[in-house]
């Protein structure tokens, strides 16, 4: 029985190869479930309640992204091995222990395979959560990738220091961001907008999803754009139906936003925008909104 998970599960993870690009065959019946678990609370007792959360909820969307598996939400219960022998033999499960230690955020994250027990782990130190943030999606394909290979605990990732050099030079291009960097919110629809130094950024979603943007400061105007693949979550604000028609097609979101004061931006948004005539009809087209971003 292992074995021929593992073979689907090979096939699953092709994805990553330059040999193999036709993933999109595969049905939703034929992906295995992957159980996405909170960590024990013993291993996260350390570290912002809040900054935790969101990277765990970055981590579900991005595990859901990946389009891998069946992904079931069970962030309301804390993992243990005992929990493995209640699954079905097909299942995978994960959980991921993020906490702070010296100044430092660590991440571990667990993928356990429940027909044989087999775990692998990748391991990493950052020098603040929005690194856990930026490399998620790396750190998610070198753990499917490890489990694949029979691997059980990946690299560590390099220490903050050994990257000094790599992080400076990559803000050379955004002049002013380090004014600008840290949590921002704004729009009914969003949770928070997350800008980092080296032109790089996140908008966190109420539903759930997360956007990868680029970020570029001229004087006193900030660019952020959509860097992530379209998706309907992006797109709250029409109805789900419609969204899932659209979102493929749509340009990226856009924002220009005039910087105000440390504290406070505004400006406008491109992107779809849902507009009902006088008899209630429906129609979508490219617009711009008002919005105000402010921390």
């Amino acid at each position: 029985m292992t074995s021929i998970i593992q073979c689907r599960l090979k096939k699953l993870l092709s994805v990553f190869s330059v040999f193999f690009v036709c993933l999109s065959g595969y049905t939703q019946a034929e992906k295995p479930a992957l159980y996405f678990y909170a960590a024990p609370a013993s291993s996260t007792s350390a570290g912002d309640p809040a900054a935790i959360k969101m990277t765990q909820d970055l981590l579900f969307s991005q595990l859901s992204a990946l389009g891998l598996f069946n992904i079931r939400d069970k962030r309301g219960t804390e993992y243990s091995a005992a929990l493995v022998k209640e699954h079905s033999p097909n299942d995978f499960l994960f959980y991921a222990e993020i906490h702070e230690k010296n100044g430092e955020w660590l991440s571990k994250m667990h993928l356990v395979e429940a027909a044989s027990g087999k775990e692998s782990v990748q391991e990493n130190t950052y020098e603040g959560y929005y690194k856990i943030l930026m490399e998620a999606k790396n750190s998610l394909t070198s753990l499917i990738k490890q489990f694949n290979t029979g691997n059980t605990t990946g690299s560590p990732a390099p220490h903050p220091k050994d990257r000094a050099s790599a992080d400076s030079s990559n803000e050379s291009g955004t002049a002013g961001a380090g004014n600008i960097s840290g949590t921002w919110f704004g729009e009914n629809h969003i949770d928070k907008i997350v800008l980092l130094r080296g032109g790089r950024g996140f908008v966190i979603f109420k539903n759930g999803a997360s956007m990868n943007i680029s970020v570029s400061i001229n004087g006193n105007t900030l660019t952020a754009i959509q860097q992530s693949k379209p998706d309907a979550s992006f797109f709250p604000e029409i109805p789900r139906e419609t969204a899932l028609i659209k979102a493929p097609e749509a340009e990226p979101i856009r924002w220009e936003l005039t910087i105000k004061n440390g504290s406070l931006m505004q400006g406008i948004k491109s992107s779809l925008v849902a507009e009902y005539d006088a008899s209630g009809v429906l129609s979508i087209k490219q617009g711009s909104i008002p919005v105000e971003w402010r921390r």
